[in-house]
């Protein structure tokens, strides 16, 4: 199956409507319109599947960036998601953003008023275990809050927000239920409980190292664990788990392999693969028609944003910044990443271009890692946007593997990066981008800013706290960082 998918989102914005039919025409291509393609995918009940066969398909590390441990400020994409086929999760989230508790892991979770506080009793299902024999107890989600809430030293943790709002998390009613107790009203808790964390992999050193190109199945637990895997080149191989205590996967394997874009789309031809994903015409057309093929377009919660570097000699005037990014033709892109793919949808982001004055003739590198095609084409219309403005973008090319020392050290004055949404609780996602913490890469960011982002998180209620993030979060100030100010078309990868 070939899927097809492009879109990009509002930060703040969760996906909504319902799922598209499936389609059937072998080698066919649905052409939904962006409202309907949010879900579009073959949904069948668990009793309906057949049992057996082996599902494989690929993705791509950056460089050796292979940083599994989803709550690591330096984990990848791909590996926060090889993580999940061999470790717990508790919660997901349906298209439309409703909860979705899994009872294999919880058997019940729902917060609640105590004494004036919100707390969250979280009752872990008695049979669940970890590979190793542990039993999983009110202990892992002890250790999820405390790595994350800033209170160990050492730990590469990313964003604290609402971690840090957590007053306890204590032993219930038995070893098998653990009552989070929060100082402050807290919405989004099942964002942050929908995994946890094995007491294993808490302390500094594991936490730091121990999912950085490595696995750690005895660690882990659900209906797959790890058959096999190599460093070097990337290859999983998940089988079935008998430790796993639920329903029984219905694959017998499942296997990943490390490939690029245009490597995948030739695997995929060649019967390699049985899936893969392309945002771009000659990708689409090269997998159309091939036999057995069934070719879906939905959306993704996935943010394309210009990071404008806020500690670059260059850009920590915030006019500067704001003269950069107002001089994008985001038209002119989503032209550019859409063209061929019979897709369209409205601009995302802020509609606001702030005002500005040129002074002298401002000059700036607009950093690209690797050679990808669409990237390189998107960069030459910014030249062309910039120039307007009397702006000089200057384009550098940098090895993918260099992607995260250039992040890191603030290397860069312009790039287009990605955030992926893990859950619909968007608002939520203010600190990261906004505040001070280490996941704002521009480096831009201030108290101010952080006591605002802190009084909407403690809003209790979700309609009037996403009212409220795009108030303050759309007006023009000294303080406000331009990092997220414009959002970028681009197809799904």
């Amino acid at each position: 199956m070939a899927f097809n998918a492009a879109a990009a989102v509002l930060l703040g914005a969760c996906s909504s409507g319902d799922a598209a039919s499936s389609g059937s025409a072998s080698g066919s291509t649905a052409s939904p319109t962006a409202a309907s393609a949010v879900a579009d995918y073959n949904e069948h009940a668990y009793e309906d599947l057949r049992d057996g066969g082996t599902f494989t398909s690929s993705g791509s590390f950056s460089g050796d960036d292979t940083q599994g441990l989803p709550w690591n400020v330096n984990a990848s994409l791909t590996g926060a998601r090889l993580w999940a086929w061999y470790n717990p999760v508790a919660i997901t989230f349906s298209p439309s953003g409703a909860v979705q508790i899994n009872h294999d892991c919880y058997t019940d979770a729902a917060a609640e008023e105590v004494d004036g506080k919100q707390v969250v009793p979280i009752t872990i299902n008695p049979e669940a275990i970890y590979n190793d024999g542990t039993p999983i107890d009110w202990h892992s989600i002890e250790q999820t809050w405390k790595v994350n809430n800033g209170s160990a030293s050492g730990d590469q943790i990313g964003d604290t927000a609402g971690w840090d709002q957590i007053e306890s998390v204590e032993q219930g009613e038995d070893d098998r239920q653990a009552v989070v107790t929060f100082s402050e009203p807290y919405t989004a808790w099942p964002a942050l409980f929908s995994r946890f964390i094995n007491p294993k992999a808490a302390n500094v050193d594991a936490f730091n190292t121990a999912y950085s190109n490595q696995v750690q199945p005895d660690w882990g637990a659900g209906p797959f664990t790890i058959e096999s895997y190599d460093s070097n080149s990337k290859r999983l191989v998940f089988t079935r788990n008998d430790k796993w205590w639920g329903k029984t996967a219905r694959l017998d394997k499942r296997i990943y392999v490390d490939l690029d874009s245009q490597a995948q789309v030739n695997a995929f031809k060649n019967g390699q693969i049985d899936y893969t994903a392309t945002g771009t015409a000659e990708g689409l057309n090269e997998i159309t028609g091939v036999a057995g093929t069934e070719i879906r377009q939905g959306g993704s919660p996935f943010v394309y944003s210009p990071f404008v570097n806020g500690k670059s000699d260059l850009l920590q005037d915030v006019d500067t910044r704001h003269a950069v990014l107002a001089a994008m033709d985001r038209a002119q892109i989503a032209q550019i990443e859409f063209q061929g793919l019979d897709y369209s949808e409205p601009l995302p982001g802020s509609a606001i271009y702030y005002s500005f004055q040129d002074g002298t003739r401002l000059s700036i590198d607009d950093t690209l890692f690797g050679d990808d095609a669409l990237d390189k084409a998107v960069a030459q219309s910014l030249v062309a946007s910039f120039k307007k403005a009397g702006i000089e973008l200057t384009i550098v090319s940098t090895d993918a593997s260099q992607w995260s020392s250039t992040i890191n050290e603030g290397k860069f004055d312009l790039l287009l990066s990605a955030n992926r949404s893990l859950d619909p609780y968007g608002s939520f996602g203010l600190a990261g981008f906004y505040g001070t913490g280490e996941n704002n890469i521009t480096g831009v960011g201030s108290q101010e800013l952080d006591d605002k982002i802190a009084a909407v998180n403690r809003i209790a209620d979700p309609d009037e706290q996403v009212v409220q993030a795009k108030r303050w979060s759309g007006r023009r100030s000294p303080s406000t960082p331009c990092s997220r100010s414009s959002a970028v078309p681009r197809p799904m990868e």
